[in-house]
């Protein structure tokens, strides 16, 4: 019995596998490659040609055809997209070029200078060094080599070993920035030149790339940027109202005694999980549509069976018992974050938050967001 669920375990991961490695290829034959080239085809006397329609015309073969890949080394993927994650950010859909746009936003001084930080920050974290640079106009990147993704080796005892094939790209950038005069805006272009891709140490040929891969590099560093400066955007954000949050113990629309201050549901939800590592708490879920975290109190994090018995564990700000699950209910109306903490789903009362009150205003001040 066991020798037969391990056979059908090693079928299922060579299925696995075998099902990854043709998710961007696409199924069935590809006989028609060894098609032989046939001469025209000959009219006999009597009969009328008939005119080909020009949707179906097949095109005349050129030099460039040879080297272009067919077959399955054509990828059936669709083309990456530029992802308009940071505030401001836009994408012109006429173009086929790989660029994005961004409008000057409330909190940002110096627009082209915030977006051409990024710039460097993200092409050094590549490990990207430039050749060529001038501030807010263009770098122009050395070769440099980016793991795509790794790969389960052939072979049976490879897959017991774990060893794994590296897929690595190795290319050089050009990222040109286009800024107007009255620097409310920033557009940033970005091309990818010179492209190998290695397998296992061995370059491919240029026929057996990704035939994408050029715009994949190109939408994936855009991306990388656009994400990174939502991210210091929000943080910047969450900065700002951490100084300015007078937190205090108020009551909802329904009613609820709940934790209240000045913010928007955004600025509340991310804020909201340093304020709980701070007081104890462990996040075991959270439902962001529904504004929900879902916690575990266990003040100096959850404790092994060894430490469970010979030590008593951190005694938290709060009185109430290590292990005991709270759920926090996070909303926003008019401006004003209420945070409602329900224990056995029952709202905790006015006056334990009003002795919470202390610690949640610290937790508020030194939380690392």
């Amino acid at each position: 019995m066991k020798l037969a669920r391990f056979g059908i375990l090693v079928l299922g991961v060579a299925l696995a596998s075998g099902c990854t490695s043709r998710m961007e290829v696409a199924e069935g034959s590809f006989e028609y490659l060894e098609i032989e080239e046939r001469s025209a085809l000959i009219i006999p006397e009597g009969l009328e040609e008939r005119p080909q329609r020009s949707q179906f015309a097949i095109p005349e073969k050129t030099p460039g055809m040879d080297g272009a890949p067919k077959g399955r080394f054509i990828n059936i993927r669709s083309p990456r997209q530029v992802l308009t994650l940071a505030p401001g950010s836009r994408v012109d859909d006429a173009s086929q070029a790989s660029a994005i746009s961004f409008d000057s936003v409330e909190g940002v001084a110096n627009l082209p200078g915030w977006v051409w930080a990024e710039v460097e920050r993200s092409l050094e974290g590549l490990g990207a060094t430039a050749i060529e640079s001038e501030t807010e106009r263009r770098i122009v990147t050395d070769r440099f080599r980016i793991e795509q993704y790794r790969v389960p080796r052939r072979g049976f005892f490879n897959r017991i070993r774990g060893s794994r094939v590296i897929v690595e790209s190795e290319q050089s950038y050009v990222i040109d920035m286009t800024v107007p005069a009255h620097r409310r805006s920033a557009t940033l272009a970005v091309e990818v030149a010179d492209i190998r891709w290695i397998v296992d140490g061995s370059v491919v040929p240029s026929n057996e790339m990704p035939a994408q891969i050029r715009r994949d590099l190109e939408v994936d560093l855009l991306n990388t940027i656009s994400s990174n400066l939502n991210q210091r955007y929000m943080q910047g954000r969450v900065a700002s109202a951490q100084e300015a949050i007078d937190i205090v113990v108020g009551t909802t629309s329904d009613g609820q005694a709940a934790f209240q201050f000045d913010a928007d549901f955004n600025t509340a939800w991310v804020v909201f999980p340093g304020v709980l590592r701070e007081l104890g708490f462990e996040i075991d879920d959270l439902n962001q549509s529904e504004g929900m975290y879902y916690t575990e109190y266990q003040p100096g994090g959850r404790r092994g069976w060894i430490r469970r018995i010979f030590s008593r564990g951190e005694q938290g700000p709060l009185d109430i018992p290590r292990g005991t699950d709270v759920t926090f209910s996070v909303d926003s109306v008019d401006g004003v974050a209420s945070i409602v903490p329900t224990i056995n789903n029952e709202p905790i009362s006015r006056e334990r938050l009003e002795s919470w009150l202390p610690a949640m205003q610290n937790a508020f001040r030194d939380s690392d967001n």
